[in-house]
């Protein structure tokens, strides 16, 4: 503040003017500053209400067409006996204790998709059955093989055959 009571916002900063260090001073007048401020300030409040109330609209209009949407396919689904394959393969449905929206993650019935999931498990079922048995065997083989104090030219043969035998067979 001034003497005479002006209300001023200063800036100071330091320069070197003919190589002696000098601080240069500029004052600005707060008044104008405050009006400018704010008016910026209504320009950004004053629309606030209608853009939100724009915004909310738009929100439910949007939603409300998607959840027809999504109504509309959950029907379809329901009318053509949709399953869920999770639920075949766990045995308990995935939307249970979730009301709607969790039974509507559901995959159409249709046979293909049965019978590729069916495939699927039945192949993994194989496969594991067509390692495990090969391994037994050598195991087996390893585990008689090292009851007995043996020398190692008798281990080698013995982990042979069993490896020769499971590669002929």
């Amino acid at each position: 503040m001034l003497d005479d009571g002006l209300r001023v916002e200063r800036v100071s900063r330091r320069h070197s003017v003919d190589g002696h260090p000098t601080i240069i001073r500029v004052a600005y007048p707060e008044g104008p500053l405050w009006q400018q401020f704010r008016s910026h300030l209504l320009a950004l409040i004053l629309p606030a209400p209608a853009i939100l109330l724009f915004a909310g609209l738009a929100d439910i209009s949007w939603r409300r067409e998607h959840c027809s949407r999504f109504s509309r396919w959950h029907a379809r689904r329901a009318r053509s006996g949709a399953i869920d394959l999770h639920e075949e393969a766990a045995g308990q449905p995935v939307g249970r204790g979730t009301g709607r929206p969790g039974a509507s993650l559901q995959l159409p019935a249709a046979a293909p998709e049965r019978q590729s999931f069916e495939q699927l498990r039945r192949f993994t079922s194989d496969a594991s059955h067509e390692l495990r048995t090969p391994l037994a065997a050598m195991r087996s083989v390893g585990e008689v093989g090292l009851q007995k104090e043996c020398s190692p030219a008798r281990y080698h043969r013995t982990l042979s055959a069993a490896c020769l035998k499971k590669r002929t067979s």
